[in-house]
């Protein structure tokens, strides 16, 4: 019991601590922009704050391959966001096709979990650089557990992300949440991140992965050679012992109206 209440209490210094110093950065490279920029679509092992705009649609094929001392993996998500309005989107993502291959095992193959989300944002508040969002998130096991396909359980999560605008071509994002599994104990995370145009269509991504068993720093470059089309590769580096060894998550997405 004394372990629980002692790692209770040091998650709870982190979260705090982590909460304090993302304020203090935002308030204090806050500036006003003269025309909010959607610089990029996705990061990589987080939630950004903006919607799509109402009847947007946007498709994206997601690959990631994951590699650590006691396996290799890879998974193709396909995600589809629809904005109901300019404000609340609805989103879907299935993991089409996965491959574990467990050093002490044969390899399993076949469909992941589906997880369908619903985010609310608020964007530039009182006309101000800042934005808020939350979100919830409904998992669904279509995948084998006992090939390490799923989770094997139903989970209902949320999320919190506050944004601000730096720079016309720079923005910086907090985001914490909680997910519920089925069965098992509640699992919270946090993501910090900073997202900067280098050019007319290349960005520039990095992100702070926390979760409560592994951490991740991620750099990512987003390509974005014509209107509505986006390419990005992201390479997340582990952080202790419990991270995967290796991992690249490559991104293709198109947006259009309805």
């Amino acid at each position: 019991m004394c372990g629980h209440s002692a790692l209770r209490v040091k998650n709870r210094q982190f979260f705090s601590r982590v909460f304090v110093l993302s304020m203090s950065l935002l308030y204090a490279n806050a500036v006003a922009a003269s025309e909010r920029e959607e610089l990029i679509q996705e990061v990589f092992k987080s939630d950004l704050v903006f919607p799509q705009q109402a009847g947007e649609i946007q498709f994206s094929l997601l690959p990631e391959y994951a590699e650590s001392d006691e396996e290799t993996s890879w998974a193709v998500p396909v995600s589809v966001e629809y904005g109901i309005t300019d404000n609340l989107q609805v989103e879907f993502e299935w993991v089409t096709y996965g491959n574990n291959n467990p050093d002490d095992e044969g390899a399993s193959t076949g469909i992941g979990d589906l997880e369908i989300g619903l985010q609310y944002s608020w964007l530039e508040i009182a006309d101000s650089p800042f934005h808020a969002a939350v979100g919830v998130e409904f998992g669904l096991p279509l995948g084998d557990d006992n090939k390490e396909l799923g989770e094997g359980e139903k989970s209902l999560g949320s999320y919190f992300i506050l944004a601000v605008d730096v720079a016309d071509n720079t923005y910086a994002f907090v985001q914490f949440g909680v997910e519920y599994p089925e069965y098992e104990a509640r699992e919270r995370y946090a993501n910090l991140g900073l997202i900067s145009s280098a050019t007319d269509n290349v960005s520039l991504t990095l992100e702070y992965n926390w979760e409560e068993d592994a951490q991740y720093l991620t750099p990512g470059v987003v390509w974005s050679p014509i209107d509505d089309w986006e390419f990005a590769i992201g390479v997340p580096i582990g952080l202790g012992d419990e991270a995967n060894d290796f991992e690249l998550i490559l991104h293709i997405i198109l947006e259009m109206d309805s």
